[in-house]
């Protein structure tokens, strides 16, 4: 099952249609503070079989790989990547007055949070491109990468949008 806020509506609209043709997508409401959400139920061994291939699992935080994705060709790296953003990703802009009191500009910081391993695998492939990234540990096994230049993030997020169609979360693009 797929489950999504919904706000998020639209994405699991598109899966749905791309998948049967047609929506099923049911409406839960919210319960014990949660809010109000959209979900798809995905049946099929072949399916099944074809998302543990990739990698797909339950609790797969623990021996997740991004090895086989961050070597396909770069547009399908940047789709992957901004999904995975789009669930465990934000970014904080405002604007800043500079220490020297001369002027002020615009401060960006793009992170996504995960485990250690996948933190150092995006990593290394952020930094492939010249990128300058850094890690934020939480704890020994989860944390956060991080970009804060403005131009590093630009580009990123060119790149994790462009050609992408409607496939997004709105409220991340």
């Amino acid at each position: 099952m797929i489950s999504l806020v919904k706000r998020d509506r639209k994405v699991i609209d598109l899966f749905s249609n791309a998948i049967y043709g047609k929506n099923f997508v049911k409406n839960k409401r919210g319960t014990n503070g949660r809010q109000p959400s959209v979900s798809l139920s995905v049946y099929g061994d072949s399916f099944a079989k074809h998302l543990v291939n990739l990698g797909c699992s339950e609790r797969k935080t623990d021996n997740l790989s991004l090895r086989k994705i961050l070597k396909l060709p770069f547009n399908l790296s940047c789709d992957f990547i901004r999904g995975f953003f789009d669930g465990d990703g934000c970014i904080h802009v405002r604007r800043v007055q500079w220490k020297s009191g001369r002027g002020s500009g615009i401060f960006a910081n793009f992170s996504i949070a995960s485990h250690k391993k996948v933190l150092f695998q995006l990593k290394r492939f952020f930094e492939s491109f010249g990128l300058k990234t850094g890690l934020n540990m939480q704890s020994e096994k989860f944390g956060s990468i991080v970009l804060w230049r403005n131009n590093d993030i630009k580009w990123l997020y060119n790149n994790l949008y462009k050609g992408c169609g409607e496939l997004f979360l709105d409220r991340k693009k």
